[in-house]
């Protein structure tokens, strides 16, 4: 007999986690790779907003706060889908710091496959830039998201 799932926890979970590693990654990718290209923030929430929409989003710069809604939307997402899956493999939570790295790969593997099919994907062009967005994923996406599911775990 399995335990009953605990959605409530769950969402929690997922909430708490996702900002948090939403509101790091962003500040990583800002600091790495928007402000040495002297880029607008703006542009990178518009471009992120024309994944969903479609190119419309990339003329007009009001598109750039659903890209920054959307991003965080996502991250929740993966934070529930991390959340949910600690729940039923405890193990996770023990070993939060590989199971947080290996989740963050996780993740980027799959955001690339959907922008594959976004027609949005661009491969890292330099093995410094794949480094960039492997530690942007695992190091300040899925570690600090598997960090805070294990401190809210009711379990632990």
């Amino acid at each position: 007999m399995t335990e009953k799932r605990n959605w409530n926890a769950i969402v929690r979970q997922a909430f708490a986690a996702g900002i948090v590693a939403g509101v790091l990654i962003q500040a990583y990718l800002i600091l790495t790779q928007i402000v040495p290209a002297h880029g607008s923030i703006l542009g990178a929430w518009q471009w992120i907003a024309s994944a969903a929409i479609g190119d419309e989003a990339l003329r007009n710069p009001a598109y750039a706060w659903l890209g920054l809604l959307i991003h965080f939307i996502i991250s929740i997402a993966w934070a529930g889908g991390y959340a949910y899956l600690a729940q039923e493999r405890p193990f996770m939570n023990r070993r939060w710091y590989i199971s947080g790295i290996v989740y963050g790969l996780i993740v980027y593997i799959f955001m690339d496959i959907l922008l594959l099919g976004a027609r949005k994907f661009i491969p890292p062009t330099t093995p410094l830039q794949l480094l960039n967005v492997l530690i942007a994923h695992c190091v300040f996406f899925g570690l600090p998201l598997a960090f805070v599911v294990s401190r809210m775990d009711e379990h632990a």
